[in-house]
């Protein structure tokens, strides 16, 4: 399985282990505190946003096994409904005024109830594994504790 969909699972992991303390008494606040965690990282993650110094930018990919991730964000007094496919994404914008977003780096000017269907640009081979760095090859558990 790739990285994205273990960072997905670890995420989900962390919220169910804080939904399931907050039932047992632990403080409310540490369970919204995942919460946010979780969202931040799948919309970022999966999702690929980024709010940068110029506009809102997507680069969104999704692991293997997932089929489907839609989220919305409040950006200006509107919403942005973000549907991202495994080969294209839907931005819709609900609300007053344009919004400017960057798909994969184009420039995309949303109007409100015109959604937008963009495809997601083929990914590059990765290239050879690297290798490690003289002197930093990972050793044996039993040697890094002494066994």
């Amino acid at each position: 399985m790739s990285r994205l969909w273990w960072a997905a699972l670890g995420a989900v992991a962390v919220l169910v282990l804080e939904l399931v303390g907050s039932a047992r008494g632990v403080a409310a606040l540490g369970a919204l505190a995942a919460l946010a965690g979780v969202w931040t990282a799948v919309v970022s993650g999966l999702g690929g946003m980024r709010d940068g110094c110029r506009d809102l930018a997507f680069a969104p990919r999704l692991a293997a096994p997932l089929t489907r991730l839609a989220f919305g964000v409040r950006v200006a007094g509107s919403v942005l409904r973000v549907d991202v496919g495994a080969d294209a994404t839907t931005y819709e914008l609900v609300g007053e005024g344009t919004l400017r977003i960057r798909h994969f780096g184009d420039v995309v000017d949303l109007e409100p109830g015109t959604p937008v269907r963009l495809n997601t640009p083929s990914q590059s081979e990765p290239g050879p594994r690297p290798s490690q760095p003289p002197g930093r090859s990972p050793r044996e558990v039993r040697a890094a504790w002494g066994d």
